[in-house]
């Protein structure tokens, strides 16, 4: 009850600590693919996770916040099925899919000298929460998190059709004075059309169109773009982000002779903890919970 099946990274720098086995799944094509999978204790695992998802400075009360949602992740998806992508696997190391993980040798490099100091904060952190599990009607829930809310986090539904009671939109205080709470991210007609049209099957937009077209056509109750017009097209705000690789759908538009410009607030999808917003809040004296 205490272990969990991951997918095996690949990285050499990033082993799991555990045993392994292997699971040959035959492909359509007839052909087999090996999947290595590693069973770990969960409180191991998350020393690779906590560290990778939210960073090793955080304030240990945000890192303890952490640890305890990336443990009711692991165990929410080990009860729901495990990872779609690895069969086998409770989860997998790939940050756009399950949760990220940073092994112990890959820290030692990164941290240098550094790395009893900040090993030790991580542990604490998941020492200190050990078992402990988010839930709702006495069951572990579905966690997200996301980087930085821009100051308001966003309601489940707005983003992934999923209407859940405990996730939803509130406001995320003290966030401004972070790294990068505000960028720009500017490109030429040419470019954003092109990377539009790339992502959107038939929207065979040209940059004339885009000039004359894009505009914010609707919004979300936390402030965030829904949905844009383009051409003669009405776009889902949270593609328009994956195919332009925008930090955040929290932005407003500004249009010039050479281009469009996204001015941006916070970084990620929005919903569940904003990990700038919990370290935020621990270094104004809240714990954890």
């Amino acid at each position: 009850t205490n272990g969990i099946r991951i997918a095996q990274a690949r990285e050499s720098g990033n082993p799991y600590p555990g045993d392994l086995s292997f699971q040959a799944v035959r492909q359509s094509s007839g052909n087999y693919k090996l999947y290595v999978i590693a069973h770990v204790y969960i409180e191991d695992y998350l020393y690779g996770v906590v560290p990778y998802e939210m960073g090793n400075s955080s304030n240990v009360e945000a890192l303890k916040a952490q640890a305890v949602a990336a443990r009711t992740r692991a165990v929410r998806q080990r009860r729901d099925g495990g990872c779609s992508r690895h069969p086998g696997a409770d989860i997998c190391g790939d940050s756009a899919c399950c949760q990220g993980y940073v092994g112990e040798t890959a820290c030692r490099e990164k941290w240098g000298g550094e790395f009893e100091f900040y090993r030790k904060r991580v542990m604490q952190a998941v020492l200190e929460t050990k078992d402990e599990l988010l839930r709702y009607d006495g069951e572990p829930i579905t966690v997200l998190y996301h980087a930085m809310s821009g100051g308001r986090t966003e309601d489940a539904q707005a983003v992934f059709s999923q209407s859940l009671p405990y996730l939803v939109s509130v406001d995320s205080t003290g966030e401004e004075s972070a790294r990068d709470f505000y960028t720009d991210t500017a490109f030429s007609y040419e470019e954003a059309a092109q990377l539009l049209n790339g992502h959107f099957r038939g929207l065979n937009l040209t940059a004339q169109q885009l000039r004359q077209t894009f505009s914010v056509a609707a919004y979300t109750d936390s402030g965030r773009v829904k949905s844009v017009t383009a051409g003669e097209r009405t776009l889902d705000a949270t593609e328009v982000r994956k195919a332009l690789s925008l930090r955040s759908t929290l932005f407003s538009i500004s249009m010039d002779e050479t281009g469009i410009t996204f001015h941006q607030r916070g970084y990620g999808h929005g919903v569940g903890m904003s990990q700038t917003g919990a370290n935020s809040m621990a270094a104004d004296g809240a714990d954890y919970r």
